[in-house]
Order: C-alpha cells, then sequence, then structure tokens
C-alpha cells in the first residue's frame, strides 16, 4: 500500500484497532511490517509483532500499538510504502480498521461519504480550494476504506421487540465509535 506523508514529524509506532487468529489457536502469530521511501528497496522502518492474536475481547480480535524497531522520519509530500508480511509458520491473521455503527443503513451516513480523489501531491495539509477537481474528473473514493468497518445499527424495525433489543445490544458491544447523523431514531 502506497501513502503520501501529509506533514514531517517522526513516527514511532504502528496502531492496529483489530488484530485477531480467525482458528483461534494458542501458538503465536507473526506480523513483520515493513516501511519503503521511494526509489528505495531497503526497508527505512521495521517493526514486528509476535503474539497469540487472541478474540477474547472482540470479534475481530484486541488492539495493538507496535513499535517500529527506530523511529521513522518522513517529510511532508514524501511517498512511501507499506507491507505487511504473515511470518512463516503463522496461520491466517483477521484485521480491521475501528468499527463505527451508524443508525439506520439509509439515515445521513458518516462512512457513507464519496470525496473526489486529490491530485498527486495535494492533501488536506495543503487546504486545498473548493472545486479542485471537476465532477469528471472526480474518481470518487470512499476516505475511510481500509481505515474503519462501517456497521449499520438497524433502528428502523416498526416495533420494539426482542429482536431489535438484541440487535442494538450486539452491535453497541463490537463498535468502537457510534454516529448518530439526525435525530429520526
Amino acid at each position: 500500500m502506497e501513502f503520501t506523508a501529509p506533514a514531517t514529524g517522526t513516527i514511532e509506532s504502528i496502531f492496529a484497532p483489530h488484530l485477531g487468529d480467525p482458528f483461534d489457536d494458542p501458538e503465536a502469530e507473526e506480523l513483520l511490517f515493513n516501511i519503503y521511501a521511494a526509489d528505495n528497496p531497503s526497508p527505512v522502518a521495521v517493526a514486528a509483532l509476535r503474539t497469540d492474536l487472541v478474540r477474547d475481547q472482540h470479534p475481530l480480535g484486541r488492539s495493538y500499538n507496535i513499535p517500529f524497531e527506530q523511529p521513522l522520519e518522513v517529510v511532508e509530500g514524501g511517498r512511501y510504502s507499506f507491507l505487511l508480511l504473515v511470518g512463516a509458520g503463522s496461520n491466517d491473521v483477521i484485521g480491521s480498521g475501528s468499527v463505527v455503527l451508524s443508525e439506520g443503513s439509509w439515515d445521513n451516513r458518516v462512512t457513507g461519504t464519496i470525496v473526489c480523489k486529490l491530485p498527486e501531491g495535494v492533501t488536506l495539509a495543503d487546504d486545498p480550494p473548493p472545486g479542485l477537481v471537476s465532477s469528471r474528473e472526480c474518481r470518487g473514493t470512499q476516505p475511510h476504506h481500509a481505515v474503519i468497518n462501517p456497521q449499520d445499527q438497524i433502528m428502523s424495525y416498526p416495533i420494539d421487540n426482542q429482536t431489535k433489543y438484541d440487535d442494538i445490544v450486539r452491535t453497541l458491544d463490537i463498535a468502537d465509535y457510534l454516529t448518530i447523523a439526525s435525530n429520526r431514531f
């Protein structure tokens, strides 16, 4: 996965909201993270996580803060790539961004917003002006793609019953965030 640094600074760790072992076996999993700078075949930062990725607190797994061996200095506008490897002997690993819960699938959803992709080399840190990209050039994207896991909370059941109650409790239990975009429910 490639990315452009929006600002100059130091990155000391990787935050993974959810990592888990889909087989729930007792063996440790190994994840290796490498960051590469453009036109550099050697990693500029390395991190590793070796632990049993249990799912006892959440069906998608616990959150982890994974420190780099040495802090990574990034330069605004610099192009980098991120590579994740599952170590030899490790089983499959599941991962997810933060779980963001929305009331209803048809309501004003924060996670359903589609925006135009910015031109190469332009980031939000540049405070781009409105109309920078025309509707014909938009190439619409969801900014949360691969960063969060959107979930709907079914609030539109016509009557309050046990099914509706159970769904509300289940979704609140797995959510990291709850968005309420209107006062409809």
